[in-house]
């Protein structure tokens, strides 16, 4: 591969990552493993934020968990309040 076909390649997967971005930012829910990607935590670690009682953002229709983004911003502006002044 060429060094043009590699700059290209990577500027491509950028713009299929900045287009991802901005569909998860119109949207009203997020799965469990897209909140993790936006968190920068493990799979594992955001299911299992996920299934505690207290962590309001999430909510199950039918069988799925998914979570609120709007109710995420909300809890995570109330887990750094006090933190960053």
């Amino acid at each position: 591969m060429e060094k043009t076909d590699i700059i290209i390649e990577k500027i491509s997967n950028e713009e299929t990552d900045n287009n991802a971005t901005q569909k998860n930012e119109n949207k009203l829910t997020l799965t469990v493993e897209e909140m993790g990607k936006q968190l920068n935590i493990s799979r594992a670690t955001a299911y299992n934020l996920a299934r505690q009682k207290d962590f309001y953002p999430s909510l199950r229709i039918g069988h799925r968990l998914l979570i609120s983004a709007e109710a995420l911003k909300h809890w995570l502006f109330d887990q750094t309040e006090g933190v960053i002044s």
